[in-house]
C-alpha cells in the first residue's frame, strides 16, 4: 500500500474546452477511458453514477474518474454553460482515483483564479515545452481543488491482472494494428473469454476500446494542432478515410472537420 503512495504522479491532458449547452447534450450509460472535470459556470446539468443524481449549479465541480459508467443531460432549466476536459491522472501505472475517497461534486464558486486555471488548460496550445508544463500544473491546481481535504480509501489498490497489462498495452500501442488475437494471447485467454472478461472491466469489447482511444486522440490533435485530416487519421491508427469519418461521426456526432469547425469558434460540442 505504502509503495502504490510513493510512486510518481503523472497528468495527461487531451481535449476539453468551455462550451454553452443545449438539449442536445445528453447521453446515457457512458464509459469513458479518461476521467472528465465538469466545471459550471452557468445554468444546470445532471450526472447520474453510482447510483447517485447529481445536480451541478454554478460554481459546482464534478470529477469523474476513467472507467465510472454515468449519464448526463441538462435539467429543466434546459441551459448550462461549462469548462470540461477529458485527462488521466496516474500514480505509477494505476488510475490515481481509485485510492482517493472523494465527492463527485463539491461547490468552490466561480473566482477568476479557477476561471484563469481553466482557461490555461483548454485554450493554450500544447505545442511547446513550457506550454506542456503549464498545462499540466493548472490541471493539478484543479485536481488538488477537486481532492481538497479527502483522504485515502480504506481499501489497497488491486493488484494488475492480465487483462489490466493488456489496457496497458492498448494505451500505448492504440495507432499500430492490434488485433483480437494477439490481445487474447497476451491475456493468456481464449478469445471469447477475453472479450467477456474485458467488456466486464471496462464496458466495451477490446475493438471499441481502441477505437475510442484513437478517436479520443485525434479530437486533442485536431484541437491542437494544424495538421491535415488524413494524417492526423494515420498518426491515430486508421487508414481507411470514410471508416475514420463515420466512426468519429458516431462517437463525436460531428465529422472531423466539422468538428475542428466547431473548436475553432467554441461553439457548443
Amino acid at each position: 500500500m505504502q509503495d502504490f503512495y510513493n510512486e510518481s504522479l503523472t497528468v495527461l491532458y487531451h481535449h476539453g474546452s468551455r462550451i454553452a449547452l443545449n438539449s442536445a447534450w445528453r447521453d446515457k450509460n457512458v464509459i469513458c477511458p479518461n476521467s472528465k472535470i465538469y466545471y459550471v459556470l452557468d445554468g444546470e446539468i445532471c450526472v447520474e453514477l453510482k447510483n447517485r443524481s447529481i445536480i451541478a449549479r454554478r460554481g459546482d465541480i464534478v470529477l469523474i474518474p476513467a472507467g465510472t459508467k454515468h449519464s448526463y443531460h441538462l435539467t429543466e432549466l434546459s441551459y448550462a454553460e461549462k469548462y470540461w476536459f477529458h485527462f488521466d491522472f496516474r500514480c505509477g501505472q494505476k488510475n490515481y482515483f481509485d485510492s482517493v475517497d472523494f465527492p463527485y461534486i463539491r461547490n468552490i464558486g466561480v473566482t477568476k483564479r479557477i476561471t484563469d486555471l481553466f482557461d490555461t488548460v483548454v485554450y493554450t496550445k500544447n505545442n511547446t515545452p513550457s506550454n506542456r508544463i503549464n498545462i499540466s500544473l493548472s490541471l493539478m491546481s484543479i485536481v488538488s481543488v477537486c481532492l481538497e481535504g479527502c483522504g485515502y480509501t480504506d481499501t489497497p489498490p488491486r493488484e494488475n491482472d492480465e487483462t489490466d497489462k493488456v489496457i496497458t498495452y492498448i494505451k500505448k500501442n492504440y495507432n499500430e494494428k492490434i488485433t483480437l488475437e494477439e490481445l487474447s494471447k497476451m491475456a493468456k485467454l481464449s478469445p471469447n473469454y477475453f472479450i467477456k472478461r474485458f467488456k466486464e472491466k471496462l464496458g466495451y469489447s477490446p475493438i471499441k476500446y481502441i477505437n475510442i482511444l484513437r478517436i479520443e486522440r485525434a479530437k486533442f490533435l485536431l484541437e491542437h494542432t494544424e495538421k491535415p485530416i488524413n494524417e492526423i487519421m494515420e498518426d491515430v491508427g486508421f487508414w481507411d478515410s470514410a471508416h475514420f469519418s463515420k466512426l468519429f461521426k458516431s462517437e463525436t456526432g460531428y465529422s472531423p472537420t466539422k468538428f475542428r469547425r466547431a473548436l475553432a469558434s467554441r461553439k457548443s460540442i
